[in-house]
């Protein structure tokens, strides 16, 4: 499957290496992004459905690979994030079955993000960067 880029707002990341008893590491990038790189607020309209007042965007949390460590120039940030379809192995009322799946594989610097109250669209699109 074709791997596919598209820009979100990272505001979190935390770089891990964690050993197992048997000496193996696992390592990679934890980070929180926006799904998108515009900050208009909008309503969840499946919420609304139930009932709920629900706006805003919900951050959402991806492990990138460690090799994305170089390309943390500045959080919060725009980057371009690189992913790709796989497939996982879930247990679904005990039975396995395979899903398909968006992985992180990479990421871009694009720039940095400056988040103050009444940041709009417009600020993040024009590159309100940092000196």
């Amino acid at each position: 499957m074709q791997n596919f880029n598209q820009k979100y707002l990272m505001l979190f990341a935390s770089p891990y290496t964690i050993e197992n008893e048997n000496g193996t590491k696992n390592e990679g990038v934890s980070a929180y992004f926006l799904m998108d790189d515009n900050l208009k607020d909008r309503t969840d309209e499946e919420a609304a459905a139930r009932g709920q007042a629900v706006h805003g965007i919900k951050p959402t949390k991806m492990n990138l690979p460690f090799s994305a460590v170089p390309e943390l120039k500045a959080v919060p940030g725009l980057y371009e994030v690189t992913l790709k379809m796989v497939s996982k192995r879930v247990e679904v009322r005990g039975e396995k079955v395979e899903i398909p799946s968006m992985q992180a594989v990479g990421i871009k610097f694009i720039n940095s993000v400056e988040l103050k109250p009444g940041l709009t669209e417009a600020d993040v699109n024009a590159g309100n960067k940092k000196t």
